[in-house]
Order: structure tokens, then C-alpha cells, then sequence
């Protein structure tokens, strides 16, 4: 019984720092946060989704489209930072595209994802988007053409 007392303090304490860091390290880091809050095959000016962009799930078309964008809003986010948007299909790396942030701390944008020649195929499309090494956001969508 007495070793138990001891260990138990221990479980406490690490506990106790295990939460406590978590909160600490979340206002200390270089990156934001980002969340895509929409799927579309066309672009707006100011970043907002079109009408028919959808949140998550299927994104259905009659035809094939050309280009795939991933509306972000995005927070807590410094310029001048090294940064990544990566692309996956079927979950598979296809593209990685290097950039600075320069959206500023706040607000919304659009990542744009298209083949040289052609329509994108049907299937799974995913992006991450890292900002300083850091994951700041990340989405995925399923692509489907025809009758659905």
C-alpha cells in the first residue's frame, strides 16, 4: 500500500503536465489554423464558394470538370512563412505546391488543383496544407461525374 501512494502522486502530476502542455504549445507556434470549409470546380474574387460548392462528402458533376478549388478560412496565420499545400488523389501524393504566406492572419482563400491536359478524374481528392513544417488544415472530398 505504500507504493501506491507515491505512483499515484506520479499519475497525477503527469497527467496534470500532459494537459497543461497542450495549451501551452498552442499559442506558441509560428503557424494558424485553417479549416476548407468548401469544394468547387470554379473560383470567386473574394474567396467566397460559389452556390454550388458542397461542405464534404460527394462533390457530383454531369461532366468531368477541369479544375478542383479547396475554399480555406484560416486564422492565426503570419506572412512570409514557408508553406505547402499538398494534394493527394486516391491517396496518393500527386502534387506539392511550395509558397509564402501571403493571405495575411485572418480571412479566406482558395487552393487550386488541375491536370496539364484534361479533366480530372473521378475519385477521392485530398489536401494538406502545412505552414513553418507545421499541419495547419486539411480536407478531402469525393469526385463523381454522371448520374448521382
Amino acid at each position: 500500500m505504500l507504493l501506491l501512494r507515491p505512483m499515484r502522486i506520479f499519475l497525477i502530476a503527469v497527467l496534470g503536465l500532459a494537459l497543461a502542455l497542450p495549451a501551452i504549445s498552442i499559442g506558441s507556434g509560428t503557424a494558424g489554423r485553417l479549416q476548407v470549409i468548401a469544394w468547387a470546380n470554379r473560383a470567386t474574387k473574394t474567396a467566397v464558394p460559389p452556390a454550388d460548392a458542397v461542405k464534404r462528402g460527394t462533390y457530383c458533376k454531369a461532366r468531368p470538370i477541369v479544375k478542383l478549388y479547396a475554399y480555406v478560412r484560416f486564422q492565426g496565420m503570419k506572412d512570409k512563412v514557408a508553406s505547402t499545400a499538398t494534394w493527394y488523389f486516391n491517396d496518393k501524393r500527386v502534387f506539392v505546391f511550395p509558397f509564402k504566406w501571403e493571405d495575411g492572419v485572418a480571412g479566406r482563400t482558395a487552393f487550386e488543383l488541375h491536370r496539364q491536359k484534361g479533366a480530372l478524374e473521378k475519385g477521392r481528392y485530398a489536401i494538406e496544407i502545412r505552414t513553418g513544417r507545421r499541419l495547419v488544415g486539411k480536407g478531402a472530398i469525393a469526385l463523381k461525374f454522371g448520374a448521382c
